[in-house]
């Protein structure tokens, strides 16, 4: 019988630091790179592992890229509070603990695949794509965020396109300043209008546009797939039930973050209500 770790905790020292948006936006955005190959070789996109800074405390970070052959682990984080505004006083070669990789990612099937991404969401999404850029899949990213400074990760992709015919960079900001002027939703509601419909979809960001992408997925039957990364992590591994969610019970640490069109129906709190960090629900 194999026994499935529950996570492994490597303390390493940070090799590179980067700004994926300007420092003085209204949330900026790092990427952190370190090299950690027990945990980037079994990563998957849409998995997430814990971010630990000693004396401060432990957050739950998405993954932005895992190379199994030379175990480049790379998160990205957003200064949002007390401890990510921690994290982001960190230098290169300062140590950081890692636990994971932790829960369900996305399940790769289709040929012609939309992905939406927005806020932190893009570092899930940046993993995944570079993951079927790799399979040679067809892919279409629709990156949303308020504006220009705040589309982290652009450079990268508007690169990634130039170097890869398979690869599509939609961007859009709320106020216009770059791309297309509103929603990524609006943005891939005009793409499905005027294209061929994607075989599958894959989205992750703030939950109130994840649940309007599952809901134009579903009038359109393509097969959807939801990463509520966005949600409150506390123990990872299923043991606290403070992620749990309502009425099905589900775990988002160990049975998600990722879920289907299917389960994503019979979660009554999807795209209404949140949990704070006691356990209560809120409205989003």
């Amino acid at each position: 019988m194999t026994i499935k770790k529950l996570g492994l905790l490597k303390v390493t020292k940070i090799e590179k630091i980067s700004d994926e948006t300007p420092p003085d936006c209204r949330v900026p955005v790092k990427s952190y790179t370190l090299t950690i190959p027990e945990i980037a070789k079994i990563a998957e996109p849409g998995q997430f592992a814990m971010m630990w800074l000693l004396g401060v405390d432990e957050k739950p970070m998405g993954i932005a890229r895992a190379i199994q052959k030379t175990g480049e682990i790379m998160f990205a984080v957003a200064k949002i509070g007390p401890a990510t505004t921690a994290f982001h006083k960190l230098k290169k070669g300062d140590k950081i603990g890692i636990k994971g990789p932790y829960g369900k990612g996305f399940t790769i099937k289709g040929n012609k695949i939309g992905v939406i991404g927005g806020g932190t969401g893009i570092a899930p999404t940046k993993f995944l794509i570079e993951r079927l850029v790799v399979m040679g899949l067809n892919i279409t990213l629709f990156h949303g965020a308020r504006s220009k400074d705040e589309l982290a990760f652009r450079s990268y992709f508007e690169e990634l396109m130039k170097e890869q015919k398979n690869f599509q960079y939609k961007p859009s900001t709320d106020d216009g300043t770059y791309g297309f002027k509103g929603f990524a939703t609006e943005c891939l509601e005009d793409a499905i209008t005027s294209e061929a419909k994607y075989d599958q979809m894959y989205t992750c960001g703030p939950e109130l546009m994840m649940f309007a992408v599952w809901k134009l997925a579903t009038k359109q039957s393509i097969p959807v797939e939801a990463c509520l990364a966005d949600r409150y992590f506390k123990c990872a591994i299923g043991l606290c039930g403070q992620c749990t969610v309502d009425p099905v019970g589900l775990r988002l640490c160990i049975d998600g973050p990722v879920f289907d069109q299917d389960q994503l129906k019979e979660i009554s709190d999807f795209g209404k209500f949140g949990r704070d960090k006691f356990g209560r629900k809120e409205s989003l």
